[in-house]
């Protein structure tokens, strides 16, 4: 029959392997669990940052944006007011070239009286008739000349002027085409701004959701790492126990 002594060897084993693996569950599991709430917080603090950066981003790009919209704005104005001040000059040159045409006209008439009345008075003193013959014709031919040049000259001015009038038109046209493209692209330039500040937000949000739940994790880790002391500590206390109660068995049947 075997001693005592060597019956109890069996369960002293059994509780010093029982010790030994309750000491690496300890020691390991508290290690994995620090490890994971050292990861989530690592994680958390990326987010964190990452929705700063994307709050920042989106406030920068809006700005620049609004920025933008305020140029196109002022482009607008300038458009305009440099459109109506080439059109305020073509029509003063208009006005000026009327004038010219009405004057000219005014010498050309003046002019042809004078060579009417010359030639009259030259007829009247060689003694022949101006109202009849060859001396008509003459006076008749002069006048249908002074005639034509009045003509010619105001048709001159008056296609002159219309030219002026069309670029005035046309720079006015010009000036609120370009006003207005520039307007349309200050609210573009205002709906990206909006766009580009909730999407930021929008980034921002998730990234600080991201952050959330990771922190969450960590916490989750915390609460296990001190679960996993908690239950190796106790089996640790209960292999512990089971050892020294075996070694004092085995002392005790010697």
């Amino acid at each position: 029959m075997a001693s005592p002594w060597l019956m109890m060897a069996g369960p002293v084993s059994s509780a010093f392997s029982s010790l030994m693996g309750a000491f690496f569950n300890f020691t390991g599991g508290a290690q994995a669990y620090s490890y994971q709430a050292d990861i989530a917080g690592y994680q958390q603090q990326l987010y964190n940052q990452q929705a700063e950066y994307y709050n920042w981003l989106g406030q920068a790009q809006a700005k620049g944006a609004e920025y933008n919209a305020l140029i196109a704005e002022r482009q607008a104005e300038i458009s305009r007011m440099v459109g109506e001040f080439n059109a305020t000059v073509y029509e003063a040159d208009k006005v000026a070239v009327e004038a010219n045409t009405k004057y000219e006209a005014y010498q050309l008439r003046k002019a042809g009286d004078a060579l009417l009345s010359t030639q009259q008075a030259r007829y009247a003193s060689s003694g022949v008739v101006p109202g009849g013959g060859s001396a008509l014709e003459v006076m008749m031919d002069t006048a249908d000349d002074v005639q034509l040049e009045m003509a010619v000259s105001r048709y001159s001015g008056e296609v002159q002027s219309a030219k002026l009038q069309n670029l005035a038109n046309l720079s006015r046209w010009s000036g609120e085409n370009n006003a207005v493209a520039s307007e349309m692209q200050a609210v573009i330039d205002r709906n990206l701004a909006t766009q580009y500040l909730y999407a930021g937000r929008a980034q921002a949000a998730a990234a600080t959701y991201s952050g959330a739940i990771a922190g969450l994790q960590g916490a989750i880790a915390d609460t296990r790492r001190t679960a996993g002391f908690l239950t190796g500590a106790s089996q640790l206390l209960g292999a512990g126990s089971s050892l020294l109660a075996g070694y004092g068995a085995m002392q005790r049947a010697r």
